[in-house]
């Protein structure tokens, strides 16, 4: 069976699909996450999206991303210096 559909409706069924749906379980279960979330890099406060982060890191069992790789080794090197300008939750951080 053929069903043709206009993109424009193909598009909102796959972001209904995505957004707190099944691939959240999927990125979840994997320990990963979606690619479009948006996180704050604790060196720099610039927002950085998950799929476009220059780098991860972890840090006490949690997940920083980052704008820039330089922002990465600043926080590689000495991550208390801005895991304490942060609050234990929310942007920036993710538990993984």
């Amino acid at each position: 069976m053929r069903v043709e559909v206009p993109w424009g409706l193909v598009s909102v069924a796959i972001g209904d699909f995505a957004k707190g749906g099944v691939l959240e379980d999927i990125y979840a279960s994997a320990g990963v996450d979606d690619p479009q979330t948006v996180f704050e890099d604790p060196v720099c406060d610039m927002d950085v999206v998950v799929s476009q982060a220059a780098g991860m890191s972890e840090h006490e069992g949690k997940r920083y991303y980052f704008c820039a790789s330089g922002c990465k080794k600043r926080f590689d090197r000495e991550p208390e210096r801005y895991v304490s300008r942060q609050p234990n939750t929310g942007p920036g951080v993710r538990e993984p």
